[in-house]
């Protein structure tokens, strides 16, 4: 299996996308989608890996290897990343 990270999304996206069927492949796509976006695993992951790397380089460093800013990686060593999912479930939650 690869672990390059453009080949895996690229792999999930192009296997949805082959789908003959149109109402399968839109349920597909939104539940690929939904799970990114429901599934804390891949931002806590992503957290865990950069306060490991955080033992070792500096802010820059990391932002180089995980391909974000410096301003995005500090923020999430520190764990105050909120996103924009986030953002858009608050405002949502005000109109309820």
């Amino acid at each position: 299996m690869t672990t390059d990270p453009d080949a895996i999304v690229k792999a999930a996206i192009e296997q949805a996308l082959a789908i003959d069927d149109p109402a399968t492949r839109a349920r597909t796509i939104t539940r690929i989608l939904k799970a990114v976006e429901d599934d804390p695993r891949p931002k806590e992951a992503r957290e865990a890996d950069v306060r490991e790397l955080r033992n070792s380089k500096t802010l820059k460093e990391i932002a180089d290897l995980v391909e974000l800013s410096t301003g995005r990686v500090g923020q999430i060593a520190q764990g105050t990343v909120t996103g924009r999912r986030a953002k858009k479930a608050e405002v949502g939650s005000d109109h309820a």
